[in-house]
């Protein structure tokens, strides 16, 4: 495995004005709803969203996420998973998702150090996004930054929800 490089912090920023609408909608519409209450808590102070918190899980370092894993834990309900894929595979859609391996300076993968990973300039063809804490577990860090890597279908198919939280 080969390490990524680091993201600077114009591309961190970049990544959170992209992801930030898409988030915080979601946690509006479901601030009500039962299933999301262990998620709105973590990312509310005083019974509001506080956009710090929410912040820390677009945007937030490794640290950030244990963090956000261990206060939130994990989430199995279909229905919540379905909603924070939603946004990540919108993310995926448009054009900063598509760019963002390119952004970051991945070209290769990093877990198999073999295959290329590159976006094309027809916008045919991205990386895949591989979740290093998986979207089935913590679907709430579907969108996370430093925890979408940039890889090849095969290394993402291997893996696929293997629990790197432990």
């Amino acid at each position: 495995m080969i390490r990524l490089p680091e993201i600077t912090k114009e591309n961190a920023e970049k990544f959170y004005q992209d992801t930030y609408p898409s988030m915080i909608k979601l946690l509006l519409n479901y601030k009500q709803v039962a299933i999301f209450k262990d998620i709105v808590d973590y990312c509310s102070m005083d019974g509001e969203l506080d956009n710090q918190k929410i912040r820390k899980i677009l945007i937030g370092d490794i640290s950030d996420l244990k963090d956000a894993i261990t206060q939130i834990g994990t989430i199995t309900n279909i229905d919540v998973q379905k909603e924070f894929n939603r946004i990540y595979k919108n993310f995926c859609n448009r054009e900063f998702g598509k760019k963002w391996a390119q952004m970051i300076g991945v070209s290769v993968c990093p877990y198999c150090n073999r295959s290329y990973v590159f976006t094309s300039k027809e916008g045919g063809t991205r990386p895949q996004y591989d979740h290093y804490f998986p979207k089935s577990k913590y679907p709430y860090l579907a969108l996370s930054m430093h925890n979408l890597i940039p890889c090849c279908a095969i290394c993402n198919t291997l893996k696929h929800d293997e629990d790197t939280y432990k």
